[in-house]
């Protein structure tokens, strides 16, 4: 596949394969004679010389002033595959301006060539480490949300980050997972509160600390955060249902993240099975029956049968 040379470009007509000269020296050739991807494949320390992989595949070579090879990139169908440095390292910044350069007026999506470049987009400004977006975040957070409440979960900047850092998370120092993950651990009572609910409302939507749940899933976050967070928001509100005979609360309605299988499994690694068990048989007999005829006879029945319920 090839892409049709913009008008910017200077071809040098010593050279065929030079596509693109900058002007503090440094030129982008093509390579697409076996000879010359076996060249830069010595010289960069790479796999350019598997011939059938990239076949199909676009390459460039950056050179500097003194024509050593800096950065490699591929492109496939249209598609920005990887850009590398020597011995597939990281690309020096300082050659980030040429290729971005480049392939803006190829016209590869900005986002694709931060992401190929090692660098992560958050909040409109781009981090050069999973680090430094996060301090952002906590930042943020500082000056724009509580993170005791989980309503402050559902911002678009928090769904942005949640997803940055379960793309992410896993090269993060085990600091700034610590500090993540205490963001994303609210105490109680922020998981038995529920918007718009009135004092005496009957049925109450409690929220878990899901943000940790999609982190752990991605493997950002060790599973232990998330079964701590889980066993003690199990164990409160088993507690308090317990107590208070006029209340559902109502594990399932609300997280839409738990069927039957999923929240058996989550009782048995939190060793909350117990507990919750005991305040399940007390919803299904002294609550339910101080609710008959109080309640929708719908909601009664509901208590009874679902496992989810207390």
């Amino acid at each position: 596949m090839s892409h049709s040379r913009p008008s910017s470009y200077t071809v040098d007509d010593r050279d065929g394969s030079t596509i693109r000269r900058f002007d503090d020296g440094c030129r982008l050739i093509r390579l697409s004679e076996t000879a010359t991807l076996l060249r830069e494949s010595r010289r960069m320390e790479n796999c350019l010389n598997d011939l059938e992989r990239f076949a199909y595949s676009e390459v460039f070579s950056l050179r500097d002033a003194s024509d050593h090879s800096v950065a490699n990139v591929e492109i496939r169908a249209g598609l920005l595959i990887q850009i590398a440095g020597p011995a597939n390292r990281a690309v020096p910044e300082r050659y980030h301006h040429h290729l971005r350069q480049f392939l803006l007026e190829l016209g590869i999506p900005s986002s694709d060539i931060t992401a190929r470049l090692g660098f992560i987009e958050f909040g409109k400004r781009t981090f050069s480490s999973v680090e430094g977006c996060s301090e952002a975040f906590i930042e943020w957070c500082s000056q724009h949300s509580s993170p005791s409440e989980l309503p402050f979960q559902r911002h678009p900047i928090i769904r942005e980050f949640l997803n940055v850092f379960a793309r992410h998370g896993r090269a993060a120092k085990e600091p700034i997972r610590k500090k993540v993950e205490a963001l994303f651990t609210p105490e109680p009572p922020a998981w038995r509160q529920a918007d718009g609910a009135k004092s005496d409302a009957v049925v109450r939507h409690p929220r878990f600390p899901t943000a940790l749940l999609h982190l752990t899933r991605y493997g950002a976050l060790d599973s232990t955060a998330r079964n701590d967070a889980f066993r003690t928001a199990i164990l409160d509100i088993s507690a308090i249902a317990t107590r208070n005979a006029e209340k559902i609360y109502d594990l399932g309605a609300e997280n839409r993240i738990f069927g039957p299988e999923a929240f058996a499994d989550l009782l048995e690694r939190t060793g909350t099975r117990e507990q919750y068990e005991q305040a399940r048989s007390y919803a299904c007999s002294e609550k339910a029956a101080a609710l008959q005829g109080i309640v929708a006879p719908e909601l009664v029945q509901r208590l009874k049968d679902d496992f989810l319920m207390i």
